[in-house]
């Protein structure tokens, strides 16, 4: 079974390489070769990955180039779990109005929708991904300690960041992942998603817990809402340094939302934004809750 699923996999994505994959149990085997079909009709017109964990199980499958594991990409709103995390410990309740349009770290910065989200609380915030929240959420924290919460993530690049910031709006920028000296890799990025899934299940963190069902029922995920289950995710869109697609794509997703079993990493190289990576997950939801794998 291992040989023809491996051979099965080579024809659908001819000249791409593959992660170790262990052998799926015998009634996974089609999901998986369901889900490498979804995953091929994404990865037609640009290069990418999908990472399928079960956390009960110890195992872990890739679909796509697995050479982008370590390849740097800019994360995105991906680092505003590490900011929001930040803000949680501070022990401080954070608002915010956002208009579309601020003065941040002495630049002004502008939201990903131009109508602004009005005010917000970190669990809003979260769901909706807002810019301008924490963009000013990381000038009230502050440079150093983002740093060295990157640091003891184990993210290379955090290392390599300058101890002391040349210009305020740095921790503005690090704040939302838009720092172009900061990068990550697929790999740490499933590495940490796992480690932080078991930090926020407690309590405190369920400002956190919210916000990232928030953003799949209501905010810039909600696509995966018409799934029907309760799932924990979060988008991210990082730039290309491409003229064609100016955008990589994000998201992050576990399933259930107490005790996640099942996490996604999804990241698709010069795609439309978070959009195209959140429509491929909500796609492999549906698949998973259809042949009955979430279980």
């Amino acid at each position: 079974m291992k040989r023809l699923f491996l051979i099965f996999l080579l024809t659908i994505f001819p000249g791409k390489t593959f992660a170790q994959t262990p052998s799926p149990q015998a009634e996974n085997s089609l999901f998986y070769q369901e889900l490498s079909r979804e995953v091929g009709r994404a990865l037609k017109k640009r290069d990418g990955l999908v990472l399928w964990i079960d956390r009960e199980q110890g195992t872990r499958q890739v679909f796509g180039n697995s050479a982008l594991l370590s390849q740097s990409f800019l994360p995105g709103s991906l680092l505003k779990l590490v900011t929001a995390e930040l803000a949680l410990k501070s022990g401080r309740t954070w608002t915010y109005h956002c208009t579309g349009q601020d003065r941040i770290g002495g630049e002004v910065r502008h939201c990903w929708t131009y109508r602004g989200h009005g005010t917000l609380d970190l669990a809003q915030a979260l769901g909706q991904s807002c810019n301008l929240f924490f963009s000013w959420l990381g000038t009230q924290i502050g440079y150093t300690p983002l740093r060295e919460a990157l640091i003891r993530e184990g993210f290379v690049a955090a290392a390599n960041l300058p101890a002391t910031p040349a210009t305020a709006s740095v921790a503005a920028d690090l704040a939302i992942g838009d720092l172009s000296t900061f990068t990550v890799t697929p790999q740490e990025m499933s590495d940490f998603w796992q480690r932080y899934l078991d930090r926020i299940s407690t309590p405190h963190f369920a400002p956190i817990r919210q916000g990232l069902q928030r953003a799949v029922h209501e905010g810039t995920a909600k696509q995966l809402g018409k799934v029907d289950l309760q799932i924990l995710g979060k988008t991210g869109t990082g730039d290309a340094l491409s003229t064609a697609y100016p955008t990589n794509g994000w998201f992050l997703a576990a399933y259930p939302v107490e005790k996640p079993r099942w996490v996604l990493v999804v990241f698709l190289k010069e795609a439309h934004g978070f959009d195209e990576a959140a429509s491929l997950a909500e796609k492999i939801f549906s698949l998973a809750k259809r042949l009955e794998v979430l279980k």
